[in-house]
């Protein structure tokens, strides 16, 4: 249970994390991080990644978070708030399309068919179907 309310950048947190597979960090709770810029960048193996509690993000840099998760095939975003994000660039290039993504609620979903369209299976919470 780490306590990460004072912590504002998450850059670089988990970049080249090359054998983790499954990542839960849902116990990271309150946070004010505004850049996740290249924070799971080439994290090759990772498979599953939970990132369902973050709360109150400021997030505004996501460049590249994602870049070269190869293996990425489930993602729960669903405390994000994307409508401040001014940087994406590159945020899941070469990520499998059909990643399975959660986020928080429609708006959110058609954030990702705006700006990340690419990616096929993105969902919300309480979506049917």
């Amino acid at each position: 249970n780490f306590n990460i309310s004072k912590v504002t950048s998450m850059n670089n947190t988990f970049r080249d994390c090359k054998k983790i597979t499954n990542l839960d960090l849902s116990s990271f709770g309150e946070t004010n991080v505004n850049s996740m810029t290249f924070t799971f960048h080439s994290c090759t193996s990772l498979e599953t990644l939970n990132l369902s509690n973050l709360t109150n993000l400021q997030t505004v840099s996501v460049s590249q978070t994602f870049y070269n998760c190869y293996k990425l095939n489930n993602l729960n975003m669903s405390s994000f708030d994307f409508t401040k994000t001014t940087n994406y660039t590159n945020m899941f290039q070469n990520v499998p399309k059909d990643c399975y993504i959660l986020v928080k609620d429609e708006t959110q979903k058609n954030w990702f068919t705006t700006h990340q369209s690419r990616m096929t299976n993105v969902h919300y919470v309480g979506e049917e179907g």
